[in-house]
């Protein structure tokens, strides 16, 4: 090659440089993105790389060859393939920016601006594009810096194209490209030229190509600008209503309600005339239900029905919104009185006495529902939702009742918080300790004993069962608790048995959220081989509720437990809701009949044959009975000669430490 060559070369060295260095850049992005839709464009790459060295060597060795001339239209062809899967690369990472939607206008703007350009430029001055056998290196350049750019445009708008998936988008783009290419394969002639002269004037000299690459892809670039356009207006649309609606009941959201809970107070501040707010927290009673026993879909729908029929009875001043699962809440906006809050309240309770028709399925639901008036209960947004939630909480006790917020509903929760605090600790401190109290047949046998969990609190004493036990399960801390008094009341027995005592059961309580535990019954089995005591040694009491909360699983899980050989018996019976129906289906063995049938016994004749009637019901499905809570000697007489019931209550004993159980045991066997 002579020195006369060298200023020849530096357009293709310069394309080819360009291309290589791009070509080696997306070949080191592609292996370190380690997907696998790059591999092909990590094989292009490789090629591209390989072929622009090859053909490197040959530009420098020989620059006017015939080779030459067939190496640059692959290199043509390779270096387009490059671009569009650098393009397609960056784009990929572009989207996963904010800005990507925008930033792909641009590029396709630009795209097109580019096009502009280049026929611009054609026109002005058409040397750049009128290329010449005589030119020697020159005409493999094909135009130089301008071919090179259009190829680039056109590789990012099929890039774009393939990202998108529009393949009419895609089609016009190729068009325009093989009409490019093709144009750089027969150039124009003069024969050509002049053939079309008398038709395009100074556009002589301007490849066909390039029209094609102006008219197909101008129009598919505003046609995606256009497009994309309306697809991101519509977006933007539904991305604001998600924010401040739930998509299933179309009802405003938790982050809506406290926007418009502040709206109102600010207007209510204002008020001349002195008019209040309200807000009402609405929770379905027993909707899990639903959910666990039917399905999702019906749970759905029944959503979408109550959201309908409550829109029908509020004011169309008020705002309502769904915060949650089968959580509602509604602003009552310019109250007269507080009372008027009572008067909606109740005909949301009043509507739910209607059922549900979902399908073939007919469902009765209730509600309750918490009060909270501004300023009368709080002066804040905040804080007139903790107290809405706090009378709600107070309802749900009840079920299917609206409760206003009370001052000692806080003083209530105040004291709830401490209990929860204290109780986290209890098993660390050793606070919590089993009592038996013990249970009597009709013969005046001990046949067994059921365990009751204490706890004698540092700095509160001692505090009832019946307040830190609903605080424990709605904390989950039932859990831990339950699992260590499994283990105590084994425990338990196996002192007994070492003391010499009959070998009798003792009975402990299975709360809801144990028997949803997978590894419940191997806790069971693991503590009853610690201790030496065969299955039939341990007895679970279970609510009819328990059941209830997830109907498959407890069932289940009694069903394992009645394998094993643990008996189980239904607690409370007569307070909860499925009773007969419950009693078919679940392995039970016993049923203890709750302490306030017998509160009236045997004076009430009405007490007197419900509870005879309950007792012959249980005795002919050939289950075994406990009275609980039995005070009296009349009512001691009264079952005794009815039935031959097992009895459990004060009469006998009140319930007792290890210790003095082990005495009383022992006294009432001396007679």
């Amino acid at each position: 090659m002579s020195s006369a060559d060298f200023p020849l070369l530096i357009a293709p060295l310069v394309t080819l440089g360009i291309t290589a260095v791009g070509s080696i850049f997306f070949l080191y992005l592609s292996v370190q993105a380690g997907r696998r839709y790059y591999l092909p464009l990590l094989f292009i790459s490789v090629i591209c790389v390989l072929y622009i060295a090859a053909e490197l060597m040959l530009v420098l060795v020989h620059p006017a060859s015939q080779q030459l001339q067939h190496a640059y239209l692959l290199q043509r062809l390779f270096g387009i393939a490059g671009i569009v899967c650098t393009t397609w690369f960056t784009g990929d990472i572009l989207r996963r920016h904010s800005m990507q939607q925008r930033l792909a206008h641009y590029l396709l703007l630009a795209a097109l601006a580019v096009g502009i350009v280049i026929i611009g430029g054609a026109i002005l001055h058409p040397p750049l594009f009128w290329t010449r056998q005589d030119t020697g290196i020159l005409w493999f350049a094909h135009g130089g810096l301008f071919v090179g750019v259009w190829t680039a445009a056109l590789a990012l708008l099929t890039a774009e194209g393939l990202r998108t998936r529009q393949w009419l988008f895609i089609g016009m783009i190729q068009a325009g490209l093989i009409g490019v290419f093709f144009s750089f394969l027969i150039d124009f002639t003069p024969e050509y030229a002049d053939a079309v002269q008398p038709l395009f004037g100074q556009l002589r000299v301007m490849p066909i190509g390039l029209t094609l690459f102006l008219l197909l892809g101008g129009a598919a670039v505003i046609r995606d600008f256009i497009s994309t356009s309306r697809e991101l207006t519509v977006t933007k649309d539904r991305l604001a209503f998600l924010a401040y609606h739930d998509d299933l009941t179309g009802l405003m959201n938790r982050q809506a309600l406290t926007d418009r809970l502040q709206q109102t107070i600010a207007q209510a501040r204002r008020s001349t005339t002195e008019k209040t707010c309200g807000l009402l927290m609405i929770d379905l009673d027993h909707f899990k239900r639903i959910n666990d026993g039917i399905s999702h879909d019906v749970g759905d729908k029944i959503l979408t029905a109550f959201a309908n029929r409550i829109r029908n009875r509020i004011r169309s001043s008020d705002f309502f919104f769904r915060i949650g699962g089968d959580e509602f809440a509604i602003i009552l906006t310019q109250l007269k009185q507080p009372t008027d809050a009572a008067v909606v309240s109740d005909k949301i309770l009043r509507s739910m006495d209607d059922p549900f028709l979902v399908g073939e399925e007919t469902l009765y639901l209730g509600c309750s529902i918490g009060i909270s008036i501004f300023p009368k209960d709080a002066d804040g947004a905040e804080q007139l939702m903790i107290r809405a939630d706090s009378a709600l909480s107070e309802g749900k006790r009840e079920r299917n009742v609206y409760r206003f917020y009370t001052k000692q509903m806080q003083i209530d929760a105040a004291r709830k918080m401490k209990l929860l605090g204290h109780l986290r600790a209890a098993l660390m401190r050793e606070e919590l300790h089993l009592v038996f109290q013990p249970q009597i047949a009709s013969d005046g046998r001990i046949i067994g004993a059921e365990a009751l969990l204490r706890w004698n609190n540092f700095e509160l004493g001692s505090i009832s069962p019946g307040e830190f036990i609903p605080v424990a399960e709605e904390s989950g801390l039932i859990t831990p608790i339950g699992h260590w008094v499994i283990e105590q009341a084994c425990a338990a027995a196996q002192h007994w048995d070492e003391e010499g005592l009959p070998p009798f059961p003792v009975a402990v309580n299975i709360s809801a959220r144990q028997l949803r535990q997978k590894d419940l019954v191997p806790q069971i089995s693991s503590a009853l081989q610690r201790c030496g005591l065969t299955p039939d040694r341990l007895h679970v009491e279970i609510t009819e509720s328990s059941v209830l909360d997830n109907p498959e699983t407890a069932i289940a899980v009694l069903h394992r437990l009645n394998s094993l050989g643990v008996h189980i018996a239904i607690d409370d019976f007569g307070t909860g809701f499925s009773s007969l129906s419950y009693l078919k289906e679940l392995p039970v063995d016993c049923v203890k009949i709750d302490r306030s049938f017998f509160l009236e016994l045997p004076e009430d004749a009405k007490s007197s044959s419900l509870v005879l009637g309950i007792i012959s019901m249980i005795d002919g499905l050939g289950l075994s009975i406990i009275a609980e809570g039995v005070e009296s000697a009349g009512q001691i007489s009264f079952l005794q000669a009815n039935a031959p019931i097992v009895v459990q209550g004060f009469y006998y004993s009140k319930p007792l430490n290890n210790q003095a159980f082990i005495e009383f045991v022992r006294k009432h066997q001396q007679g």
